[in-house]
């Protein structure tokens, strides 16, 4: 299989393309892989924070937001307790040898909490688009550095006669480069 015309996908969906700003016009380095997802289901808001925080060691980092506030550039072995229940939340854990990231993405549904780890592979059917995302929070850190949230979407076609779908994306990282 060989890579679409990615400019011209994005431009035939009508769509912004990914990393363009005023100062650099440049085309994402797209890759040929996929992106799979391992779920389960947790029902306790205690248990759902631990495994948060155990999560890539306690050496991710993410945004999370609860009932009462949304917090934006946190480490996962640093999560409060004390802002009521968790909705949602995205961690990405990057390898000091550059290897691929781990993903966890973190949603309340009712009664449960749905965990879910996602991580990519090698694989000939899909491409993977890399996107950038100007963050509306300053970092917890107390950063005043524009902080960009870092996301890869999983593009595939189920058939070859018909058109590619964005089907899987997943948080990777955060960065302040401009």
């Amino acid at each position: 299989m060989s890579l679409p015309n990615i400019p011209g996908l994005f431009t035939a969906l009508d769509l912004l393309q990914p990393y363009h700003s005023h100062s650099h016009r440049k085309t994402p380095a797209v890759e040929q892989g996929c992106l799979t997802a391992q779920s389960k289901d947790e029902p306790d808001h205690k248990k759902l924070l631990g495994e948060i925080k155990a999560f890539a060691g306690g050496r991710a980092e993410g945004w999370v937001c609860f009932a009462q506030k949304l917090i934006v550039g946190l480490g996962n072995d640093a999560l409060p307790r004390d802002h009521g229940l968790l909705l949602s939340a995205e961690f990405a854990h990057q390898p000091v040898d550059g290897s691929d990231p781990k993903s966890l993405h973190v949603r309340h549904l009712g009664d449960k909490w749905l965990f879910t780890e996602i991580t990519r592979v090698k694989a000939a059917e899909g491409f993977l688009v890399p996107h950038r995302f100007i963050s509306s929070r300053e970092a917890s850190s107390g950063s005043k550095a524009t902080l960009h949230l870092k996301y890869e979407v999983f593009w595939e076609s189920p058939d070859p006669a018909k058109p590619f779908r964005a089907t899987l994306s997943r948080f990777t990282g955060f960065d302040d480069k401009p």
